[in-house]
């Protein structure tokens, strides 16, 4: 029972002294002497280059497996969970920017604040390098990248300058980082920059629409240029799609990439015309108005929920489906309830 007893007091005691060793003055010494040591080996490089290969050599050879060990676990552990943490493809469908009152315009105000959602909040991936464990993704790119053109789309119809300007810059590539690594890493203005600016072009027009500045043309002609203009954006992806299916090899591991573009397309397009049928709620007049975009919305809606669990890009008379098949069957779907809709209201104005 004594040996215990002087045991335990003598564990204490080497607990306690053991903490009590840390202060700050010890601290600050082991900070310095290691300073000091590192410069010390970094000066070997200049003034004996062979002492300096010996040590590392040294160090090399004597601790290889560790590092190896280290190395296989960054990139075969820990730059993969990295990776699939920071993948979010987000299609809240109840997402708008901050509510405003005519004559600014919902749609526009959401198109500015899914901008700042994708590129600032979630983080640009398409244009990351491989040092970043997100340039390893394909799915989230490829569905930020399909919202980015649809709002480029939409802006470019406005016909307004700062929309026309933000259109431009939203229709620049998304792959564009801070350094072109294909022309003798020449500083590049980076992707995510440029659709920073086109936000912020898209918030100076809607604050001009909300002080008179600019007048919002909420017409019937102006509503069917719009959608035209997504009808045409979608039947063009539809042609893409269709040039895909036919020509799909064995494996077909792009196919992802773009039914998860599809995807962001729809989406983006799905709150934007939400939103338009506000900012033209006076061209909104009849039933069978509202019963088509109704029916649009319906069609956008099923077209970017559609989520298999895997991508399979199979040939139409083969074995394994063809998910790109059935995306573009919703997509077509949406097109058809757009041409009703732009029929329906050409008709009301006659």
């Amino acid at each position: 029972m004594k040996k215990e007893k002087n045991k335990k007091i003598f564990s204490f005691q080497s607990v306690k002294s053991f903490f009590s060793s840390f202060s700050l003055t010890n601290t600050l010494t082991a900070l310095k002497k290691g300073l000091v040591n590192f410069f010390r080996y970094l000066s070997l490089i200049y003034k004996k280059p062979s002492a300096f290969l010996k040590i590392t050599l040294s160090f090399a050879f004597k601790w290889w497996k560790r590092l190896l060990i280290t190395f296989l676990i960054l990139i075969f552990v820990l730059y993969p969970i990295i990776a699939w943490q920071s993948e979010k493809i987000d299609v809240n469908p109840h997402f708008r920017g901050t509510k405003v009152k005519a004559p600014a315009s919902q749609a526009v105000e959401t198109a500015k604040e899914l901008i700042d959602r994708e590129v600032s909040d979630y983080g640009w991936k398409a244009n990351l390098p491989y040092l970043f464990p997100s340039a390893m993704l394909d799915n989230m790119p490829a569905f930020q990248q399909g919202i980015i053109h649809a709002l480029a789309e939409f802006s470019f119809v406005l016909n307004a300058p700062q929309a026309q300007k933000a259109a431009s810059l939203l229709s620049l590539p998304g792959d564009v980082w801070y350094v072109n690594f294909s022309s003798y890493l020449k500083p590049s203005i980076p992707s995510n920059r440029s659709y920073r600016k086109a936000r912020r072009l898209l918030k100076a027009y809607n604050r001009d629409l909300s002080r008179g500045a600019q007048r919002w043309d909420a017409s019937a002609e102006k509503l069917t240029d719009i959608l035209s203009q997504i009808t045409a954006d979608m039947a063009e992806s539809i042609d893409i799609v269709e040039q895909r299916v036919d020509k799909s090899p064995l494996l077909d591991l792009k196919a992802d990439n773009l039914f998860y573009f599809m995807k962001g397309q729809g989406y983006a397009y799905a709150l934007l015309l939400r939103d338009l049928q506000k900012d033209f709620e006076t061209c909104v007049i009849t039933p069978e108005i509202e019963g088509a975009f109704e029916d649009v919305l319906y069609a956008f809606n099923r077209l970017y929920r559609y989520q298999p669990a895997w991508i399979i890009n199979g040939k139409p008379d083969g074995f394994l489906p063809s998910h790109l098949m059935v995306q573009a069957f919703y997509a077509t779907d949406a097109v058809l309830a757009l041409q009703k809709l732009i029929h329906e209201i050409k008709d009301t104005k006659q």
